[in-house]
C-alpha cells in the first residue's frame, strides 16, 4: 500500500490532518475533507481498502456527508443528488466514529507498513 503521494503539496497528509483536530467535534464538511486526505495520501488504493472499511460503508458516509435530506443544514451540499436514494445512512456520531477509524487505520499503517 502506497503510504502517501510524494510532490503537489508542501505539507505531508499527516500536517494536513492536524488543522482538523480541535476541541469541538468535526461536522460532515470538516469529516468529508480528513476523508478526502487520506484518500488522497493513500492512493492509487482505494480508501475502501483501508483498515474495516467496506463499500457500504463508505458510501453511506458520502451519502450522509452530502445529502440535506439526510443530514439538514449541516450537509455539505444544499440540494440532493437527482434520483440518489441511498442503501445506508450514517448519523453524524457515526460519521465521526467511522471518520477516526479511517485516520487510525492510516496513521497504524504508516507507523507499522
Amino acid at each position: 500500500m502506497k503510504l502517501f503521494r510524494q510532490g503537489g503539496s508542501r505539507h505531508p497528509p499527516e500536517f494536513k490532518l492536524t488543522h482538523y483536530r480541535r476541541a469541538e467535534p468535526l461536522g460532515w464538511v470538516g469529516l468529508y475533507k480528513v476523508h478526502e486526505i487520506i484518500g488522497d495520501a493513500i492512493s492509487p488504493t482505494k480508501i475502501t481498502q483501508l483498515g474495516s472499511n467496506t463499500n457500504a460503508r463508505d458510501s453511506a458516509f458520502r451519502v450522509s456527508a452530502n445529502n440535506p435530506d439526510i443530514s439538514g443544514a449541516d450537509a455539505r451540499h444544499a440540494r440532493p443528488t437527482p434520483g440518489d436514494q441511498p442503501k445506508h445512512e450514517m448519523t453524524i456520531v457515526e460519521g465521526r466514529s467511522f471518520v477516526s477509524e479511517l485516520v487510525t487505520a492510516w496513521l497504524g499503517s504508516i507507523v507499522h507498513p
